[in-house]
């Protein structure tokens, strides 16, 4: 399984940084993670989305669904069924494009509180580190 955590926009903060690199560690025990930022200008480019089309796309929206930890591992393991390739996908300050939103298999909120953009990804990388130790029933998740 690859799972894939595309960033519009360049992360900026060293703390944030930190974070990701510490839970992408953590998550290779699990599955094949990749963390890539990329310009929303050039991601809109139609060849980006097209690279896409086999893999499950998850945005990342305040409008989305609201999981529990333990809903989210459950929704993970499903999607896993079905899907060789999972992208996650985290807009910018202003969030995604409609026509991003609008083409994903599925859309999840993390909060109705409103975080930084940045710290966001590191929030949702933990999240997706506790979700694989639910689902392998590690200690973890209290």
């Amino acid at each position: 399984m690859t799972i894939t955590l595309l960033c519009l926009g360049k992360c900026r903060q060293q703390y944030v940084k930190d974070g990701i690199k510490e839970y992408q560690k953590r998550l290779g025990k699990y599955c094949k993670f990749e963390y890539k930022e990329i310009d929303e200008k050039s991601f809109l480019n139609k060849s980006n989305l097209s690279k896409l089309e086999n893999h499950c796309v998850v945005a990342l929206d305040t409008l989305g669904a609201q999981l529990s930890s333990e809903k989210l591992a459950t929704k993970i393991k499903d999607l896993h069924l079905n899907h060789k390739n999972i992208t996650f996908i985290i807009g910018a300050a202003n969030g995604l494009p409609e026509n991003i939103k609008k083409s994903a298999n599925l859309t999840l909120s993390l909060s109705k509180l409103t975080f930084p953009n940045e710290l966001v990804r590191v929030i949702f990388i933990e999240q997706l580190y506790r979700s694989f130790t639910i689902i392998k029933k590690e200690n973890y998740h209290k």
